[in-house]
């Protein structure tokens, strides 16, 4: 799959908003079974654009709950935990 480069942008904006492939081939008109391929593949275009929007979000929103854990949410503070203790696991 060849994707211009402003379908490219447009993967990861969908990935941002954490749409699934289905999704995205619908609104873009591409073909399903071939976008999630390429989406699998890691080493693709299409993979490192569809990622690339699901890790910004995923880090604009940590952001969000640690900013809010440090002013003082008890909520926030114990899914800021919960992430560190992930983080922790994954380095074993």
């Amino acid at each position: 799959m060849n994707l211009s480069k402003e379908q490219l942008q447009e993967l990861t904006d969908y990935g941002y908003v954490q749409f699934s492939a289905q999704k995205i081939a619908v609104i873009m008109e591409l073909d399903f079974d071939e976008l999630e391929r390429e989406i699998l593949f890691a080493n693709t275009p299409a993979h490192r654009a569809y990622y690339a929007g699901r890790y910004k979000a995923d880090y604009e929103v940590r952001t969000s709950i640690f900013e809010m854990a440090k002013r003082g949410s008890i909520q926030a503070a114990e899914l800021a935990l919960r992430y560190i203790d992930t983080l922790k696991q994954d380095e074993i």
